[in-house]
């Protein structure tokens, strides 16, 4: 199993005033979720980094949509508490903001998660 860094976004983090970035990586376990929050207007206003680890047993559920407006990765878990310090997560559920250029890595990341093995 290679290694899988994933960057990601999620915006309009306290109502629209900022955005955040990361990059998710994965390696067999646990799945790592690095992350900033910077201010949406000049982009200076940066939090310090964050990182939290989930194991492969804590995820529920995880999923990658398309849409017209772009790509989402889905991680949903089984305790709120794992990802409390995520902005705009809703019932342990995150949703990630994933570049089409980067849609083969989450698809490929999807997979190794594949939580039925």
């Amino acid at each position: 199993m290679s290694k899988i860094t994933l960057p990601f976004k999620i915006k309009n983090v306290f109502e629209g005033f900022a955005e955040i970035q990361g990059i998710l990586t994965y390696d067999g376990e646990p799945l790592n979720i690095e992350f900033q929050t910077k201010d949406s207007l000049l982009g200076v206003i940066e939090s310090g980094i964050k990182d939290i680890s989930i194991s492969k047993s804590e995820i529920e559920e995880i999923g990658f949509k398309k849409t017209i407006f772009g790509c989402r990765l889905i991680i949903r878990v089984a305790r709120m508490q794992l990802v409390e310090s995520i902005p705009k997560q809703e019932a342990g559920e995150i949703k990630l903001s994933i570049a089409r250029k980067h849609t083969d890595v989450a698809l490929d990341l999807v997979s190794q998660i594949d939580l039925k093995s």
